[in-house]
């Protein structure tokens, strides 16, 4: 049971890795064409999705608040 529960995570997360990549537009996809990504991310399955995700698409992060960004507390 344990071996499905793990190649089901496996192929999840390929499968997201992959409809993530085609849903990338081509101007944020890093180090390699879109189409290599894809090749990379169906056929090194184990791998490929993870490389994906941590080194193929730039990643936009919110802007800081000014002030820290801190949540304020009423108070006296």
């Amino acid at each position: 049971m344990l071996r499905v529960l793990m190649f089901l995570a496996l192929l999840g997360l390929a499968i997201f890795a992959l409809v993530d990549c085609i849903r990338t537009s081509n101007d944020d996809v890093r180090h390699l064409p879109k189409p290599v990504w894809m090749m990379v991310i169906v056929f090194a399955w184990v791998i490929g999705p993870v490389a994906w995700l941590l080194l193929g698409r730039r990643r936009s992060f919110p802007a800081a608040r000014a002030g820290g960004g801190g949540v304020r507390r009423g108070g006296g």
